[in-house]
């Protein structure tokens, strides 16, 4: 218990990194995957305080994807939609400008082709880990979430437990609402995509009236 504690602390608590030894993403840079290439900017985005999502793509005439765009998390704009009630939210987008494009070359190498850095917002490298983009549930946290859902152990208690284990929320990688869904989505590949919750609540019922 003590050993999970301590590599929950270890996912979850390192700071940002320190821009010198972060590298920034610079036009004529390869990687030998797109994946390579996203968890490269994801770092560089990590330590700056904003996360890159998978913009757009496109592909040739044979269908192989060719081009890649990542874009800041604020970029693009939201459509305009009728509204019967104010937004009691600001909107989360700001049109930034921040990218990076990638095309891939001869060999199957992907290349970055255009950067911008730039952002038209403010960014707190402190909270980057509360970004939807850099937030995950570690395959520990899986594995221990499933094995006491399927016990019906209820899952407000196992939060609070591994957040206990981890030396305080601060320090978990992830928000309890992840947590929650990831059980839900858990329990409807259980369930086989029926109503996995009425499912679930059924079945602790009957466990706690025969005992089993």
């Amino acid at each position: 218990m003590g050993d999970h504690g301590l590599q929950l602390s270890q996912m979850a608590s390192q700071e940002p990194e320190d821009l010198e030894l972060v590298e920034v993403p610079k036009v004529g840079m390869s990687f030998p995957s797109i994946e390579d290439a996203f968890d490269m900017v994801q770092k560089y985005a990590f330590s700056v305080g904003f996360g890159f999502v998978k913009f757009s793509h496109s592909t040739n005439k044979a269908g192989i994807c060719v081009y890649h765009k990542f874009a800041c998390h604020k970029g693009g704009t939201r459509k305009e939609r009728n509204y019967k009630r104010e937004r009691k939210r600001p909107v989360a987008r700001t049109n930034c400008p921040a990218k990076v494009n990638l095309a891939q070359r001869e060999g199957g190498r992907w290349k970055i082709t255009q950067v911008n850095v730039e952002h038209n917002h403010d960014m707190d490298p402190r909270n980057s880990r509360f970004l939807n983009a850099h937030r995950t549930v570690p395959s520990l946290l899986k594995r221990r979430f499933e094995m006491f859902d399927a016990t019906g152990v209820k899952m407000s208690k196992v939060i609070r437990a591994v957040t206990a284990e981890a030396g305080g929320p601060e320090n978990m990688p992830c928000l309890p609402r992840d947590c929650r869904n990831y059980v839900d989505k858990a329990r409807r590949e259980r369930f086989g995509g029926v109503d996995a919750e009425a499912l679930y609540i059924l079945f602790t019922r009957m466990q706690k009236i025969f005992d089993v």
